[in-house]
């Protein structure tokens, strides 16, 4: 667990992301306008990555199968 965080903090959308969390919730829209630059692809796969590691909380309509 501890490498994944590591992981996680050495990783430069992960640490936009976060840091655009400590202003409050926020919905995948408002969070892709917060970080600037982030894809369309990076953007959900490091939230997984993030929730699935229990960094992150997602909460609102279930996802879809993938």
């Amino acid at each position: 667990m501890t490498r994944r965080i590591l992981d996680h903090i050495g990783d430069r959308w992960t640490v936009l992301i976060v840091g655009a969390l400590g202003d409050g919730d926020a919905r995948f829209s408002e969070l892709r306008r917060r970080v600037e630059g982030v894809s369309q692809k990076m953007l959900p796969q490091t939230l997984r990555g993030l929730e699935r590691d229990g960094l992150v909380r997602r909460t609102g309509p279930p996802r879809s199968p993938e």
